[in-house]
């Protein structure tokens, strides 16, 4: 053999792990003929079986066990006589994917080697059918022998198994998980980490083992309770106060609570504090991000054996870190929260599994709240980051918030709110009481959201991301998302509209979900106030409704920021809320350098411009993120402010030399 051509040869070898040929210069022997080759065939036979049997790794093999004796050229010619093959077998042909039903699997070149070539080694082919249905290739009878375990192996979709560590876990059928029964798949041998022996080892070597008291602790996770969850619901508070109450009687938990989602808690809740504590020394570390790095640090423990309290704490770390302007982690966090719901199989509908007793209702009900929580936050992330991320919603079976049976209608949803500290809360309904209240609000509010998020998701896909979808189709797109979206505002119920009398008190929630619908409206219309990325021939509404609605949507969400000021204060804006400001703030500084008179309209728009800001100025103190975003909007008025300043001058020069010309009469 030439040496390139044995170069190539022992490349293909190596690759299906066979020892390389040996090449001894002079031993090239003349091609047998056919017929030999055919004489040789009871032979070649039993060394192929041989050569199968053996263990490859000794090199010292003789390579008469490893192939048959028939040597095959580079060229393709086998022999000089090559009247028994039908075609001549080319190179290319040598190792080209093929397989059926008659090939042996014995042969280690199965699959890989052209019939013409199998023909000519003299393999005897098996009829696999024959072999395995003798009744006949095409059997009725062959499922009624064995139905069950036929019904197992074509199984398509997956369910909730009982894992190694305990916890229920999704497995899809190509896991083979289904067929165990919810037994163990696979034997534990690997040492479980713990919280409480190899977490408090972490935090003592991170130098953030200090004793928090409990009673601060408590006020943190109820202020997180009434000011974060209420608007963006995560935790299901019944869940998690049982489920911890459990935890300190050395009961099971069931994984609704945990030192990571409780220190994820209290982070959020200090948002809502002074920097610092004065019993709890952090300085020069924030009160929040203290309590954010302990949760981290516990994370890494909690992980080998995640439960749906981790979903919930990286969410919450999601928001963190996005008011510390830490991006990539926020963004990180979010994304591992979404795939843990699947993990734990959060996105499927559990009611066969409470019917059968291996969950409880209770149960059921905090796992989907963290699903669609997860849901609609990564979504958020999604919209105001402009990045891709979809989820396809054939796969999702869990019934969307406030869809159960057991929940009232949503008409039926009360506006009471348990506001925390306060000696005036407002009280709830009384034929409710206050948990069930904000329960029912709370699952009111989540419908909208999700509804909102599915309305909006595939037309801001395609504005954002596709860079292939023609003008005219996403202008039709964009038509029919916005007239659903002015839809969803008309019907909304009456209990989760915006009270017309601006003296009356609104739940803090209903505020928020108003300003994430003009948020949106804004996103949606946004591109469209260029004229000119209109389709042509022009379609649809034109540049100057799409400006109109953005400035409409940005001053209305000004509006509602003063009601949320005059009963609540800046302060108690939550950190999701807070990002979508920024985009109010920067399409009223676009109309007011965009207003040519300065009139009552451009007044207007400066008074709304100034609320937000000062909101933004206002959480500065509390948040990274805000006052970045702050610097940011003013950097971006100032430039827009002399560009526009000198276009104007521009004009108005070009204007004073077009007068003096009529008037010399050269026009």
């Amino acid at each position: 053999m030439e040496e390139d051509d044995e170069t190539l040869v022992n490349r293909v070898l190596e690759s299906v792990g066979v020892p390389k040929l040996s090449s001894v210069a002079g031993n090239n022997q003349p091609l047998p003929t056919a017929a030999s080759s055919a004489s040789q065939a009871p032979a070649m036979s039993s060394s192929v079986q041989l050569a199968h049997d053996i263990n490859y790794t000794d090199q010292g093999l003789d390579l008469q066990m490893q192939f048959p004796p028939t040597n095959l050229s580079i060229n393709g010619q086998l022999g000089e006589d090559n009247s028994s093959l039908d075609d001549t077998v080319s190179y290319n042909d040598l190792f080209q994917g093929y397989y059926d039903d008659k090939m042996t699997p014995d042969w280690m070149w199965a699959g890989m080697l052209a019939p013409e070539v199998e023909k000519a080694f003299g393999q005897t082919p098996i009829n696999w059918n024959a072999s395995l249905f003798p009744g006949g290739e095409d059997t009725q009878n062959e499922d009624d022998a064995h139905p069950d375990i036929v019904s197992q192996i074509a199984a398509r979709f997956g369910s909730l198994q009982i894992a190694p560590d305990g916890k229920l876990r999704y497995f899809g059928t190509p896991a083979n998980a289904h067929l165990l029964h919810n037994n163990r798949m696979w034997n534990n041998s690997s040492t479980q980490r713990s919280l409480q022996l190899d977490g408090t080892r972490l935090l003592r070597g991170a130098e953030l083992d200090l004793d928090v008291d409990s009673a601060f602790e408590e006020h943190l996770i109820k202020t997180y309770f009434s000011w974060h969850n209420s608007c963006h619901p995560v935790v299901d508070e019944a869940m998690y106060w049982s489920s911890r109450n459990n935890s300190e009687e050395n009961k099971d938990t069931n994984g609704f609570s945990s030192p990571v989602l409780t220190n994820a808690m209290c982070a959020i809740g200090a948002g809502y504090e002074a920097r610092y504590h004065s019993a709890l020394v952090t300085f020069p570390r924030p009160l929040a991000d203290f309590f954010a790095e302990r949760a981290k640090t516990l994370l890494e423990v909690e992980l080998d054996s995640p439960c749906v309290s981790t979903v919930q704490a990286l969410l919450l770390l999601s928001s963190h870190e996005a008011g510390y302007q830490r991006i990539a982690r926020s963004w990180l966090y979010g994304g591992m929260a979404m795939r843990l719901c699947f993990d734990l199989g959060l996105h499927i509908d559990t009611n066969i599994y409470v019917q059968q007793g291996l969950i409880s209702a209770a149960e059921s009900r905090a796992r989907r709240s963290a699903f669609w929580g997860s849901y609609v936050m990564n979504y958020r992330a999604s919209f105001s980051l402009g990045r891709p991320f979809t989820l396809d919603a054939s796969e999702i079976t869990v019934s969307k918030p406030g869809a159960s049976a057991n929940t009232p209608a949503i008409n039926a949803a009360p506006t009471s709110w348990n506001e925390y500290p306060s000696s005036s809360a407002t009280q709830a309904s009384p034929a409710l009481d206050s948990a069930q209240a904000a329960s029912e609000l709370a699952n009111a509010i989540s419908e909208q959201r999700v509804t909102l998020c599915d309305m909006v998701e595939p037309i801001a896909r395609a504005l954002y991301g596709n860079t292939v979808i023609s003008n005219k189709s996403l202008q039709e797109l964009s038509d029919r998302a916005s007239s659903s979206m002015f839809r969803w505002r008309k019907n909304l119920p009456s209990t989760l509209r915006l009270a017309e009398d601006e003296q009356s008190k609104v739940a803090p929630q209903i505020l928020v979900l108003h300003l994430e619908y003009h948020y949106l409206a804004i996103l949606l219309h946004r591109p469209w106030t260029s004229r000119r990325l209109q389709p042509v021939p022009a379609q649809g509404h034109g540049y100057r409704q799409a400006r109109k609605i953005c400035v409409t949507s940005a001053c209305e969400m000004a509006n509602i920021l003063l009601k949320f000021e005059k009963h609540y204060g800046y302060r108690r804006l939550n950190v999701e809320t807070l990002q979508i400001l920024p985009s109010a703030a920067l399409i009223l500084i676009f109309a007011t350098v965009s207003v040519s008179d300065g009139g009552d309209k451009a007044a207007h728009i400066a008074t709304n411009l100034n609320t937000v800001l000062r909101a933004l100025d206002e959480l500065s103190s509390t948040y990274v993120c805000a006052r970045e975003h702050l610097e940011s909007l003013l950097l971006i008025q100032q430039t827009w402010h002399n560009t526009s300043k000198g276009s104007s001058g521009k004009r108005a020069a070009a204007s004073e030399e077009l007068a003096r010309s009529m008037k010399r009469g050269k026009i």
